[in-house]
């Protein structure tokens, strides 16, 4: 499994980046290729919170939070 890593700070609180990241229908709008992106493991978000993202070349990613 490829893994990548980066850093960036955001002027914000925590608590509202926390938010906007952990709404998973925001992917499409910070995550580049991504049209599309929901949860399939069950709420609250936490470790081991399992997504389903679409990308805009049809491919079909699976991510772990």
């Amino acid at each position: 499994m490829i893994s990548i890593q980066g850093s960036v700070e955001i002027q914000r609180p925590v608590e509202t980046v926390f938010d906007f990241l952990s709404g998973l229908g925001n992917a499409p709008k910070w995550q580049r290729g991504v049209i599309e992106s929901r949860r399939t493991s069950e709420e609250p978000m936490r470790g081991n919170t399992v997504s389903r993202n679409r990308a805009n070349d049809g491919d079909a990613l699976r991510g772990h939070v």
